[in-house]
């Protein structure tokens, strides 16, 4: 298994954590379909979903693979109980 040095978490949760590094912009979005245009052409909003998208597939893939090793691991005891 691959493990990322600490000093790359520790760098990526910085970086999470700075309001500068989502380029947001003051202000509000009262809704409707000009707001919907904005929010998905905008780079700030577009880094932001893209950002969202990216975390969400790595935890999927994480969770995915912890549940194929958990059966894999059920799998090959149970085989092993029956030799």
């Amino acid at each position: 298994m691959r493990h990322v040095p600490d000093i790359r978490r520790a760098v990526a949760g910085i970086a999470l954590a700075l309001p500068a590094t989502a380029f947001a912009h003051p202000g509000e979005h009262p809704g409707g379909f000009a707001s919907l245009v904005h929010l998905l052409t905008e780079p700030d909003h577009l880094a932001m979903l893209i950002g969202a998208a990216v975390l969400g597939y790595f935890i999927h893939r994480r969770i995915r693979h912890q549940r194929a090793d958990r059966a894999r691991r059920q799998r090959d005891q149970g085989m092993d109980g029956n030799s």
